[in-house]
Parts: C-alpha cells; sequence; structure tokens
C-alpha cells in the first residue's frame, strides 16, 4: 500500500481491516470441521452429503455476508470512536472491503471442498492467475488512476470474480469425474 498509494493510507486500510477480519475468521472457524469431513465423505463416496453440506455452508456464507454489509457502518462509526478521528477511513475503502471480504466468504467454502479431496490443480492454476493480475492491476488503479487504497482493494476483489465464478463449475467437475469413477465409467 505504501508503495503503490501512500504510507498514510496504511493505517486507514489496516485498521478497517482487521474489523472486517473478524468475519473471516468467525467463518473460517465454523468451516474448520469441513474439510475432514469433506476428505471422509469424498473417500467413502458420500457425495451427496457434500452437496448437501456445501448447500448449507453458501447459505451460511450468505448470512456471513449479509452482517458483513450491515456492520460496514456500524465499523466506520466504531472506528471513528475508538481512534477520536486521529483515523479517517473513507466511505469508499469501508464498502470495498465489505465487498471484497463477501467474496473471500463465499470462496472459502470451496476451498475446504477442494483442498479436503485433494483436487487442487485447477484452483492453484487460477490462484497463479490471480497472482499475476493483481499486481498490474493493484498499480493501476491505486497509482495511475490515483484511487489509493481503494483502487487497492478493488483490484484484491476484481481477481475474487473469477474464483467465486469458477469454484462451483470446478466442484461440479470434481463431484462428477467421483461419481463416474463410483459408478465404474472412468473415462
Amino acid at each position: 500500500i505504501s508503495h503503490i498509494a501512500d504510507p498514510s493510507q496504511v493505517t486507514p486500510y489496516s485498521v478497517s481491516m482487521r474489523f472486517f477480519g473478524f468475519f473471516i475468521t468467525v467463518f473460517e472457524v465454523m468451516m474448520i470441521p469441513l474439510m475432514p469431513a469433506f476428505t471422509n465423505a469424498f473417500a467413502t463416496g458420500d457425495l451427496n452429503w457434500i452437496k448437501t453440506t456445501i448447500n448449507k455452508a453458501r447459505k451460511l456464507a450468505v448470512v456471513t455476508s449479509i452482517f458483513v454489509i450491515l456492520s460496514a457502518p456500524l465499523i466506520k462509526l466504531f472506528i471513528e470512536c475508538w481512534l477520536k478521528g486521529k483515523v479517517v477511513v473513507s466511505w469508499e475503502l469501508i464498502m470495498t472491503l465489505a465487498i471484497y471480504v463477501c467474496l473471500v466468504v463465499q470462496t472459502s467454502v470451496y476451498s475446504k471442498l477442494f483442498n479436503g479431496t485433494g483436487k487442487l490443480r485447477s484452483v492453484t492454476y487460477l490462484t497463479v492467475f490471480n497472482i499475476i493480475i493483481y499486481i498490474p492491476v493493484a498499480f493501476v488503479l491505486g497509482s495511475v488512476m490515483k484511487l489509493g487504497v481503494t483502487g487497492i482493494v478493488i483490484a484484491k476483489t476484481a481477481i475474487m470474480i473469477p474464483p467465486i465464478i469458477l469454484m462451483p463449475i470446478f466442484a461440479r467437475n470434481v463431484l462428477c469425474d467421483k461419481q463416474k469413477e463410483l459408478s465404474g465409467m472412468i473415462i
């Protein structure tokens, strides 16, 4: 942030992200049991349980995302009261961080599935692609377009869009391949 935007923008980002990080942490704690459970269900071929659990986890992710969005104004107010105006956090930064956190929570459901099943190849390629794209996009938005730290968060949010679209497709493919394997129709 200090290299692309300005060192003075590190503190507003850091303080805001700590509050939003609470939602990620709580959601991740709730998701901890899923990875070994997915491993066991995948090994035993209980694909219906996996599908049902993914749907329940996605609903929980939506509820968490609603709490994130609803808490955004409270976070701004809390920061202003807590730090007595010494750190000013813009609405743009708060809202872009809220959207980013919502996307992180949504993809976390699928990350547990891929890690639990050991099917990481497609996700690894997607992650490498996102890393390659992130730095130039963050530089353009943060420095060239003069959006500062908000531009950097917009870049982080933008690179979450392909995983949001592709991870459910990857998950469906993993489960379809396992179903074919279980039915003896290995292609």
